[in-house]
C-alpha cells in the first residue's frame, strides 16, 4: 500500500476480518516542499527558514517561490492611491499590483502589464496609472518614506468641539 493516502490504508485495515493475521511494514512519508516551514508551536528564535520580510508564493505550474514582501510604506501608498480613486483600501490588491509593476522599466510597461492582467477588470482610469508609476519611481529613487503630519495641521479636540 505504498503511495496510498492514510485514509485509504485505514479503510483497507477496517475491511480485514477481526482476528486475521497480516504483516505491516512502516514506511517513512515522502518529503514535501514544505519541510522548511516551521510549525506554529516552535519558538520564534528557531524559525530561520524564512526571513521576517519574506512570503511564500505558489505558482500556477506547481512550483513554490519565496519572495520578499513589499514594505508597509509601499502598501500604504498604494492604498492611498486606491482610496483617492475608488474609496477603498485593499492590502491584497495593493500587494498583487505591486508584484506586477515592481519590475516595470517605464510607464508604458506598467500600463501594458496591468492592461493584460485580470486587474484590468477594475477599469483603472489613465490618471491612476500615472499615480502608480509615480509611486514606483518614488520608491526606486528613495523618495517614498513615511510622511509625518505637522501638528499645526491636526485639529485639536477643543477645535472640533467648539460651536464657532
Amino acid at each position: 500500500m505504498v503511495g496510498q493516502k492514510h485514509f485509504d490504508v485505514a479503510r483497507c485495515l477496517r475491511m480485514l476480518p477481526v482476528g486475521s493475521t497480516f504483516t505491516m511494514r512502516l514506511v517513512e512519508p515522502k518529503r514535501t516542499g514544505f519541510n522548511f516551514i516551521a510549525a506554529y508551536n516552535t519558538p520564534k528564535y528557531m524559525r530561520t527558514a524564512l526571513g521576517s520580510n519574506e512570503t511564500i508564493r505558489f505558482k500556477a505550474d506547481g512550483t513554490i517561490v519565496v519572495q520578499e514582501m513589499p514594505n508597509a510604506s509601499i502598501i500604504n501608498k498604494m492604498n492611498d492611491i486606491f482610496d483617492s480613486y475608488f474609496g477603498f483600501h485593499d492590502n491584497d490588491l495593493a500587494q498583487t499590483v505591486w508584484e506586477m509593476i515592481a519590475s516595470c522599466e517605464n510607464f508604458t510597461d506598467l500600463k501594458n502589464v496591468l492592461k493584460k492582467s485580470d486587474i484590468n477588470d477594475f477599469n483603472f482610469p489613465t490618471e491612476l496609472y500615472f499615480d502608480l508609476w509615480g509611486m514606483v519611481d518614488d520608491y526606486r529613487n528613495g523618495r517614498l518614506e513615511k510622511t509625518e503630519i505637522s501638528m499645526k495641521k491636526v485639529a485639536t479636540d477643543a477645535e472640533l468641539l467648539s460651536d464657532e
